[in-house]
């Protein structure tokens, strides 16, 4: 379906362990590094408990 110059697609795409960040309008950049910066602490989290139980 075309709606003036947009275009819809119909797809799929699979992620494993990855972060994605679809951005669409206006953001904080502050805002935006805080955001990344906590999921780049909780994945160090999550690596140590792995770590832990080896």
């Amino acid at each position: 379906m075309v709606i003036g110059k947009e275009k819809e697609y119909n797809c799929r795409i699979e992620i494993e362990d990855s972060i994605v960040v679809i951005i669409c309008g206006e953001i904080e950049t502050d805002q935006l590094k805080k955001c990344l910066k906590t999921v780049e602490e909780t994945e160090a989290i999550k690596i140590l408990a792995s770590e832990e139980k080896q």
